[in-house]
Order: structure tokens, then sequence, then C-alpha cells
């Protein structure tokens, strides 16, 4: 998924009230939670959002993270800088890391969650 069209969805959730700004953000694997926007060790020009487990970030904390990766530059892990954008693919990955991972879309849980689904993307 692109980094645009995952903010886009967040925000399009929020809007229509199917989640609260306030609610917490998990991965659909083991409940680990979002926490900051890293170069990808796969592609130093693509994103990987790093993950922990029992820490939990609010859905407004996690879109400013997200937006706040347009237009930044990040240094790739063996070096070089890469400014991204909106069209820059999205991996789940924490540093060092290059797992295949990538974020397939949001969804909304029954409990109010709002989980990051992901696939294995093996080339």
């Amino acid at each position: 998924m692109r980094l645009g069209a995952l903010i886009k969805e967040i925000e399009v959730l929020l809007e229509l009230d199917e989640i609260s700004g306030d609610a917490n953000v998990y991965f659909d694997f083991g409940r680990f939670s979002p926490v900051e926007m890293i170069s990808w060790r796969g592609v130093y020009s693509e994103l990987a959002i790093t993950y922990e487990n029992h820490k939990s970030i609010s859905v407004d904390d996690f879109l400013v993270t997200i937006k706040s990766a347009v237009g930044t530059v990040f240094d790739g892990w063996k070096g070089g800088e890469f400014r991204m954008d909106e069209n820059t693919l999205v991996w789940v990955s924490n540093p060092g890391e290059c797992n295949h991972t990538s974020v397939s879309g949001v969804c909304v849980s029954r409990d109010e969650t709002l989980i990051i689904n992901t696939f294995y993307s093996y080339n």
C-alpha cells in the first residue's frame, strides 16, 4: 500500500465516525502497535512502520506519525538520503529487518480498534 492511500483510508474512517481519534491502533498480528516510520531495509526509498508489543498509540497520533513522513528525507540503512512522498510503498519492519510484510489496508475491529492489515509478499 502507498503512504497516501493509507493516510486517506484512516481519514475516511475518522470522517465517517467509524472510529474515534482516541482509539488504539494495532497490527493484525500479535497485538503489536506501530511506533515510527523508517526507511525500509529492503528498498531504502520505501518506508517501514516499526512495531512494539505492549505499547499503544492512538489513531490521531498514528495519523500524525504517518503524515509527517510525507516530504521527509530518511537515511537509508547503509547510507543515502531518500525523500518520501504519498506514492511511497509502506512495509512493516523494525530497524535492520527486511521481512517482506507489507501494509494492505486498515479496518475497524469489533472493539473499535483500528487494525492495520498486512500480508507477506516476497518477490
